[in-house]
């Protein structure tokens, strides 16, 4: 689901609702590159302004991989580190394989894990 999804179906007086409600809305409004995904690493939340800076397309259900194609093996083991509960980290993630890879952190969520990407491409 990304960013306004399904925002007619929350019941304000539901308390993951509420969360809910709160976490599209910021996906919404923010201009940082914020996605989250599952322990299955398969898209769940975005922020709006990805779907137009990625070059492939952004639906729910998505896997990490297919989204940033340098992610291999390595990098899904720091994933899963991070996944049970291991510090954030910082990695290099490209949208495209020819584009130079962006910073981005790696972070904890509830069932998942948080992406942040920097806006800056990273100088090689």
């Amino acid at each position: 689901m990304g960013a306004g999804a399904n925002r007619e179906e929350l019941s304000p007086s539901h308390p993951s609702s509420i969360s809910e409600a709160r976490l599209l809305d910021f996906l919404a409004n923010t201009t940082d590159g914020v996605s989250f995904y599952d322990q299955d690493f398969r898209l769940t939340h975005y922020a709006t302004n990805l779907k137009s800076i990625h070059s492939r397309p952004l639906v729910a259900g998505v896997a990490l991989w297919e989204i940033y194609p340098n992610v291999d093996t390595e990098l899904i083991e720091k994933f899963v580190r991070v996944l049970r509960g291991g510090t954030p980290i910082n990695v290099n993630l490209q949208r495209s394989l020819g584009e130079a890879p962006r910073s981005a952190v790696v972070f904890g969520a509830a069932n998942g894990i948080g992406i942040i990407e920097s806006r800056e491409r990273e100088r090689g």
